[in-house]
């Protein structure tokens, strides 16, 4: 990572987490509010651009947590169990940034990360998850999809700016 990237992706993560509670829910497709920070910070766990990913994960997380509305820390867990998965799984099987070997990898770190708020802001009320699992699973799959486009379209603006 050049002096002047590193500085470039942090004003872009600080343009992506004011954008993100104040604009983005404007902008939903189909009632499905897609999450720019995850996207690019689980495009940063690929591209390998932060070295303290981890902490970086858990700071914007709890950042997250206080304008999401879903109780607290949900957004952090999902968002360091993605990054640790895709992590875990880049290190092992990403050798070069070909689309069918880097779409996998992403959709799996997406649906730990939105299985894992689905499940933790409705822990009290599982009921409800299993009564209404065909809607939930229309939104989460449309959510994964709009949110893995944006991962493959941010991986490749990082990739530019080396």
């Amino acid at each position: 990572m050049t002096k002047y990237s590193g500085k470039i992706i942090s004003v872009i993560l600080f343009g992506i987490i004011i954008v993100q509670p104040t604009i983005v829910p404007q902008l939903a497709i189909y009632g499905v509010v897609p999450n720019l920070a995850v996207a690019f910070l689980i495009a940063l766990t690929i591209t390998g651009e932060i070295k303290n990913i981890f902490k970086t994960a858990f700071l914007i997380g709890l950042i997250l947590d206080i304008f999401s509305g879903l109780p607290f820390g949900i957004i952090t867990v999902g968002l360091i169990l993605a990054v640790f998965t895709i992590s875990a799984l880049s290190s092992k099987f990403l050798k070069s940034y070909e689309f069918f070997i880097l779409a996998p990898i992403v959709f799996l770190g997406l649906l730990i990360y939105n299985l894992a708020l689905l499940i933790l802001s409705n822990l009290s009320d599982l009921s409800f998850v299993l009564e209404n699992a065909r809607q939930a699973f229309s939104i989460f799959a449309s959510k994964t999809a709009i949110e893995l486009i944006l991962v493959l379209i941010s991986c490749k603006f990082i990739k530019k700016l080396q």
